[in-house]
């Protein structure tokens, strides 16, 4: 897999779904040509209550490692295999995505899923947010 082509892997993700879950996921996320793949480190609900470790972390770090060794459709099927299906979302189940880049520490993701509210996630800084962009607008070509 080559980054940037084939997908974009986000070492910070701060994903806050208050209106459809409740949750507030911290952790990392990987956009593949196909699929939007969210790896919680930490999940914390309304009531405070947290849940950690909620994926096999094993494949993922030996594939980042090297990406450039591993096949895209290996990789997704993998992550499918071993992430709740609630955190693998196909590009096809969003009725919104949009980045805004901004500047500094303004801006990040908008997204609904069909049949939920919009939410939103921090992604990091304007540079990864414009790389996050330019990804996401190539796959819709």
């Amino acid at each position: 897999m080559k980054e940037k082509i084939d997908f974009i892997y986000l070492s910070k993700f701060q994903f806050n779904d208050i209106l459809n879950s409740g949750e507030n996921i911290k952790g990392q996320a990987i956009l593949t040509k196909k699929y939007f793949f969210i790896l919680p480190d930490k999940i914390t609900d309304a009531i405070g209550m947290s849940k950690r470790d909620n994926y096999n972390p094993e494949y993922f770090l030996k594939a980042k490692d090297d990406f450039s060794l591993i096949d895209p459709i290996e990789f997704d099927s993998e992550m499918i295999s071993s992430l709740p299906e609630c955190f693998v979302i196909p590009w096809s189940n969003f009725e919104k995505f949009e980045v805004n880049v901004g500047f500094f520490i303004f801006g990040g993701l908008k997204m609904k899923k069909k049949g939920l509210r919009i939410t939103s996630a921090y992604i990091g800084n304007s540079k990864i947010r414009k790389e996050v962009k330019e990804f996401y607008n190539s796959l819709n070509k």
